[in-house]
């Protein structure tokens, strides 16, 4: 889901709602609260009960927010399992409060030690706070000058694993140990790079024998019909079939281009040693010269008649039964 397209963006941010925030906010600035007046749901049908709506809000873009009684965890990718990110989280967590009990339990004036632990954190810890759009482009210009990463590729992110600082996290909590890090960061970017590799292979056999046999064949059928016009002196210059012929040729010459293209760079990275330079290579070659493949597929997809392509079309996906 991580991607910005149905699913919340790669840069980590938390939202609050108004609500809490106002608490945060009189906290820092050492200002009384004032709750927020409960009002009643407009439904529009009076036979109804009535209910209240709640102070809270949502924003479905946030990939942390807070939901009432609750903070909801949107990153989580479509295929993973949910425990890895519950022990990254829970360690996170459990680092936090210990810090937070080794402060207060050292405090004689309790009381004044937890306003100070409140205060210092939630002024330490602002950046992360956005109860806006997270999909908009400015707040990536905006988290850029907070300080906070915007890491938006597998291979990106996972070396932060091993980062001095979360290894010390792990240790600290008798969690992993910087071996059983270093092995989980290998072992995921190798399976990244098999994926890429099986995804990137998929696409190489259909080019090859499916899409560019299509192509020609359609375009060959075009050919015989301009034949038959020239053979029975219709004017073949302007006929449909050459103006169908003359958007497909260029494109399908692309395509067998691409498709070579795409054949050559999954041999380089087959060719490569280690996961971190599979991966890399994955996300800055293999995937860019799928993409090109896919556009220039997609291009000719609309134009080759449906009953000649190979494999269905995004109308049959979308509308077929």
């Amino acid at each position: 889901r991580l991607g910005a397209n149905e699913a919340p963006p790669a840069v980590v941010s938390m939202f609050l709602g108004e609500e809490l925030t106002d608490i945060l906010t009189a906290i820092e600035n050492d200002t009384p609260y004032s709750a927020a007046e409960k009002t009643v749901m407009k439904l529009g049908v009076h036979i109804l009960p009535k209910f209240t709506r709640d102070t809270t809000d949502r924003n479905r873009t946030s990939p942390f927010a807070f939901t009432g009684n609750k903070f909801e965890f949107r990153m989580l990718g479509s295929s993973l399992s949910v425990a890895e990110s519950n022990v990254i989280i829970n360690t996170i967590v459990a680092d936090e409060l210990r810090s937070f009990a080794e402060i207060i339990e050292a405090a004689d004036d309790k009381k004044a030690a937890i306003d100070n632990v409140i205060l210092s954190k939630s002024r330490e810890h602002s950046a992360i706070i956005f109860n806006g759009n997270n999909y908009s482009p400015s707040w990536a210009e905006e988290a850029s000058k907070r300080g906070l990463l915007n890491l938006r590729t597998t291979p990106d992110a996972l070396p932060y694993l091993t980062s001095p600082e979360n290894v010390d996290l792990f240790a600290r909590n008798r969690i992993y140990s910087s071996v059983e890090l270093m092995s989980r960061l290998e072992i995921l970017l190798d399976k990244y790079a098999k994926e890429v590799l099986i995804e990137a292979n998929t696409m190489l056999e259909m080019s090859s024998r499916q899409l560019i046999p299509a192509v020609m064949e359609y375009t060959s059928l075009l050919m015989d019909t301009l034949s038959s016009r020239h053979s029975a002196g219709f004017n073949f210059k302007s006929a449909p079939e050459k103006v169908l012929i003359d958007k497909i040729d260029p494109l399908s010459s692309s395509m067998i281009t691409l498709t070579d293209s795409l054949k050559a760079v999954i041999a380089e990275c087959s060719s490569l040693e280690t996961a971190k330079e599979k991966a890399d290579f994955c996300r800055d070659k293999v995937i860019p010269a799928m993409s090109a493949l896919r556009k220039v597929s997609d291009s000719l997809e609309e134009i080759v008649g449906s009953e000649y392509w190979p494999i269905p079309t995004y109308a049959d996906l979308l509308y077929g039964v």
